[in-house]
């Protein structure tokens, strides 16, 4: 299936959004951004931006590739009906990318090693997944995608072998995971830890030569968990009596 020349790319499941811009398959242009306005202020603008730098214009993309998480619900949801909303208008191709296997397409060289991404979920856990690394980009996943205490997820390394971790849910756990792993646990430093939006861009491209895209309507994010708002609801249920008519 020949290829999209022009495929947009973004990943709204962390509080830093990111875009980007591949033709022919290689990066041409990335915006990335952490600040306090929501996902649904600034990726449209940073979308703009991002074409405007470039000479470039919404008709000149041939594909849409969105991270699908997991991650933050609302980000999930505001980056993928975008996303949606851009293929319908522009009558392109949509394909979605689990943000796990993105962010462990961006460490190279560590064949034979384990790659796991760690993302912040909030309550005290941490979104995850393992990956057996082939040193040439072809990961394979060990895991599911999960949800998990950091300390669970430590012991579930400890008895692995050499192990590259990444990701924002290591800024308060790193030591934790220092402690349990030992020499085998290899931290990617944050200054050089990418956003993994382009490599969204470039696995959405072999997604689409394999498959030809996703639907555009049966495309949904990729939640691990209850949202805080159902374990809340959940919580509330469970603590309210049962009421039967009489």
């Amino acid at each position: 299936m020949e290829a999209p020349g022009i495929v947009l790319a973004m990943d709204t499941s962390g509080p830093a959004g990111g875009v980007a811009l591949l033709k022919e398959g290689r990066p041409v242009g990335e915006l990335f951004l952490h600040s306090t306005s929501t996902h649904s202020r600034r990726l449209l603008r940073s979308c703009e931006t991002l074409l405007k730098g470039l000479g470039m214009t919404y008709g000149d993309i041939g594909l849409v590739a969105v991270g699908l998480g997991p991650g933050s619900f609302t980000g999930l949801r505001i980056g993928l009906a975008t996303a949606k909303g851009l293929a319908y208008a522009l009558g392109i191709p949509v394909v979605g990318v689990p943000s796990l296997d993105a962010l462990a397409l961006t460490v190279a060289g560590c064949h034979g090693d384990y790659i796991c991404p760690v993302v912040h979920a909030r309550v005290g856990e941490v979104y995850c997944a393992i990956y057996r690394a082939d040193g040439r980009g072809n990961n394979e996943r060990v895991s599911p995608y999960q949800s998990m205490s950091p300390v669970a997820l430590a012991s579930r390394l400890s008895g692995m072998g050499r192990i590259w971790l990444l990701g924002n849910g290591l800024e308060r756990q790193w030591d934790l995971f220092e402690e349990e792993l030992g020499d085998k646990a290899v931290r990617v430093p944050s200054c050089l830890e990418p956003s993994g939006v382009v490599a969204v861009g470039s696995m959405g491209l072999e997604e689409y030569r394999r498959t030809g895209g996703h639907d555009l309507f049966s495309l949904v994010p990729l939640y691990v968990r209850a949202s805080e708002a159902e374990m809340r609801r959940e919580k509330t249920r469970a603590k309210s009596p049962c009421l039967h008519p009489a």
